[in-house]
């Protein structure tokens, strides 16, 4: 399989996005979503790879707290 990393802030807008990801999921393409330089502590990646059923979150260790924040996110929004 071939990973298409996904970065919402820098390619295109976030209301967008969500209609983009499902097309190279449908091709069997693993989508992953990655932070960018300049990160924040906005958890909407963690969202967004949850929430389209990508392969993967690429955030980096979680030793930063803008990088925490989207790795405690998935565990907020995780099924028990």
């Amino acid at each position: 399989m071939v990973a298409d990393p996904i970065y919402p802030e820098e390619k295109l807008e976030h209301t967008f996005v969500r209609y983009i990801v499902p097309v190279p999921i449908n091709l069997k393409i693993w989508c992953i979503v990655s932070h960018r330089s300049g990160e924040t502590e906005d958890d909407f990646i963690a969202d967004l790879a949850f929430g389209t059923k990508c392969y993967g979150l690429k955030a980096g260790a979680p030793s930063m707290p803008e990088r925490a924040a989207k790795y405690n996110r998935l565990l907020k929004i995780q099924p028990n």
